[in-house]
């Protein structure tokens, strides 16, 4: 998929081959003025100006890294609610978003229920505490502290109330959806979980933003977690 690693900018074989089948598949509809949702490195973009040189493109995209173009217009940010789609537009391409959605049941729930996201931690949070949250660089997980809300379910099963975690996402949620609570933060005061403010007995749902299935065979504190899971999924 990637040549380096994943953000590097730099695209692998089956990357590379997507994308020119997908701009050739997209050229057949004649489409000349796009919006794009999530377009990163303008790869797409790149290969479909070789079918329609004269098109123009709407660039929704919270930390671009595409290279000025006239026929590039690029608004930094994603799912903002004050972003229109102009009448103009004759096609809406959603990129690789879901993809950068690392812990999707944390991040989507909340979404769903009424909650916001920060959809790009290093240009959307501010802190005065530098907490790096994921390196593309990094082919393994960077790790961080983290706090739990000692009346949470999560500090039950983990019996800590701080404790180092892997970490490897660039989005987090901002505002907990109805029905959740913030149980978890980072020093830079991010937070790191969520869970159902009823209780887990009322409903089994918990989302955090490590990644307990890469650190349970070496760290076993983590058990606690992936068994109550398993064992709620149990009829």
């Amino acid at each position: 998929l990637y040549e380096k690693s994943h953000g590097s900018g730099t695209v692998g074989k089956l990357w590379d081959k997507h994308h020119k089948n997908f701009a050739k598949f997209i050229s057949s509809f004649k489409l000349k003025n796009l919006i794009e949702i999530g377009a990163g490195h303008g790869q797409l973009i790149k290969n479909y100006f070789d079918y329609e040189p004269k098109s123009k493109w709407i660039v929704v995209e919270p930390n671009p890294t595409i290279k000025n173009d006239q026929r590039i217009k690029i608004y930094k940010c994603l799912f903002d609610k004050n972003f229109k789609i102009p009448s103009h537009v004759d096609g809406v391409i959603h990129s690789h978003v879901i993809e950068h959605l690392y812990n999707p049941i944390h991040q989507i729930l909340n979404a769903i229920l009424g909650g916001d996201l920060y959809q790009d931690i290093p240009t959307q949070y501010e802190s005065d505490s530098i907490i790096v949250h994921r390196d593309p660089e990094e082919q393994e997980y960077v790790f961080h502290s983290i706090q739990l809300d000692t009346s949470s379910a999560l500090y039950k099963l983990y019996g800590a109330q701080e404790f180092e975690v892997n970490s490897f996402h660039h989005q987090a949620v901002k505002v907990q959806g109805r029905g959740m609570k913030i149980v978890a933060h980072a020093p830079d005061g991010l937070n790191e979980a969520s869970e159902w403010a009823k209780g887990i007995e009322d409903r089994w749902i918990i989302g955090v933003q490590w990644h307990p299935e890469k650190q349970y065979q070496i760290r076993s504190k983590h058990l606690g977690l992936m068994k109550d899971f398993i064992g709620h999924l149990k009829p």
